[in-house]
């Protein structure tokens, strides 16, 4: 694998998580005030990532 490919997919998957603490930081302020939305977050999040959801 060449520099910029290893680079490259670094990069993408530095990407991947900081979607996924954003996420994770959304859920916990959310839970803190009692409600419930961890389902559709993460139904949004396999969408916009393009990924097969649970129904697949």
């Amino acid at each position: 694998m060449s520099g910029k490919a290893e680079a490259d997919e670094k990069e993408g998957e530095i990407e991947k998580l900081h979607a996924k603490i954003g996420q994770f930081v959304v859920e916990r302020d959310r839970s803190a005030k009692g409600e419930s939305v961890r389902a559709p977050l993460v139904l949004a999040h396999w969408r916009a990532a393009g990924e097969c959801g649970p129904e697949a």
